[in-house]
């Protein structure tokens, strides 16, 4: 029988070059292109929040520090590491490595959600 480590394996920490990705937020509407002065509104629900993305019309329920990671990408774009140095000013962290690894996972489902795009050439 396989344990439950068997099933989901650790995530690895993350490299040196999804630490220095670059995000923003994604501005543009693929139907319109139509550029947001600011490309979503983020409405508090106690433990959760309620994130509503202008360009895409849609709706997402999500979590902290997903709220955080969108203010601090909103104005400019930033890397992985800029985030990370934010993010541990404004949490109590043990680990590091446990932060990294959430941020790089979390830029991924903003990525996958259309939230964010991919801005390394800034």
């Amino acid at each position: 029988m396989a344990g439950e480590d068997d099933i989901h394996p650790p995530t690895p920490a993350p490299t040196l070059a999804q630490q220095t990705r670059c995000w923003q937020i994604c501005q543009l509407s693929g139907k319109m292109n139509v550029p947001y002065a600011k490309g979503y509104k983020i409405a508090p629900m106690g433990e959760m929040s309620a994130i509503y993305h202008f360009a895409s019309g849609q709706s997402h329920l999500v979590a902290s520090p997903v709220p955080e990671i969108l203010d601090i990408l909103d104005g400019s774009p930033c890397d992985e590491k800029a985030i990370f140095d934010q993010l541990s000013a404004i949490f109590d962290v043990d680990n590091d490595d446990d932060l990294r690894i959430l941020i790089t996972q979390q830029m991924d489902e903003l990525y996958a959600l259309g939230l964010i795009e991919r801005a390394d050439n800034v």
